[in-house]
């Protein structure tokens, strides 16, 4: 069974639950959404290749942990899917 289990963002966390539940949904994978801060407690022991991870960095002052938790799943070789604001509203 395909996985995402670690969608994760930093104000959006909202917006990464719902669309894990949406993934969930509509496409019958497993998703899970997560704030940023929680990625290194558990769900970075389950990226290894084949697992694709979204991230939603939407603010700049959350910017450098958004880039520590991108290293940290590219040092194990994990997909990742960036979505990014490109300007402060």
């Amino acid at each position: 069974m395909p996985q995402l289990p670690a969608t994760w963002a930093a104000r959006t966390v909202p917006v990464a639950l719902e669309g894990a539940l949406k993934l969930k949904e509509i496409s019958y994978i497993h998703a899970e959404g997560y704030p940023a801060a929680e990625m290194k407690h558990g769900p970075i022991a389950l990226i290894d290749e084949m697992m694709p991870v979204v991230v939603i960095a939407a603010t700049h002052h959350t910017n450098d942990k958004m880039i520590s938790n991108i290293e940290e799943v590219r040092a194990r070789k994990g997909r990742i899917i960036a979505i990014k604001q490109l300007r402060e509203q």
